[in-house]
């Protein structure tokens, strides 16, 4: 069984917290007052079996569903320390959001350690009627997915198991080259 290090950052309040219990089956529900995440809240979970080279594998998740709030910036190596996925969330409707995602991402990517093997971005559209923000050139390799957590919970989770399924494809791949280097 693997283990699996996934980091879900964006800017407050783009849904970072309800994404995160609805991947890892937290809460049921929507609704009630915004809390926003103090630093980190770490959630753990397996993994249904996937399909991988033929084989049906799970694997153990540390979900770190991260504070988009910038004073805890300085936290950001921890966070990202040994994660081996990321999903950015932002919220298209808002100009600052997509400008926002900007940061992450430069911090992601040109982290000293960073060990990403996949990334996705989640395009978390809560006001339907307002025009849609579109990210920078940056994010052109990645794939961005539009999605709805009131209604598209199921959905959602199909989109994290194909983004799961190619993480562990990747992570699979690396283990048996290692192995196969050492011999």
């Amino acid at each position: 069984m693997f283990k699996s290090k996934i980091v879900v950052l964006g800017p407050i309040k783009s849904g970072k917290t309800s994404i995160s219990n609805i991947l890892s089956n937290a809460v049921e529900r929507f609704g009630g007052d915004y809390r926003p995440t103090k630093g980190v809240r770490i959630l753990e979970f397996e993994s249904s079996y996937l399909q991988i080279h033929e084989r049906n594998i799970n694997t153990e998740i540390e979900l770190w569903d991260c504070s988009g709030d910038h004073k805890y910036k300085h936290f950001w190596p921890v966070f990202l320390h040994k994660a081996v996925g990321c999903i950015l969330v932002y919220d298209p409707s808002s100009v600052t959001d997509a400008k926002e995602l900007d940061v992450f991402y430069d911090y992601i990517i040109n982290a000293p350690t960073n060990e990403l093997q996949s990334c996705i971005v989640f395009s978390n559209n809560k006001n339907k009627n307002k025009r849609i923000e579109k990210l920078s050139s940056k994010f052109a390799e990645l794939e961005q997915v539009p999605i709805d957590i009131t209604d598209d919970v199921n959905g959602i989770k199909s989109v994290f198991d194909e983004f799961l399924t190619d993480l562990l494809k990747k992570l699979w791949d690396m283990r048996h080259q290692r192995e196969d280097s050492t011999h």
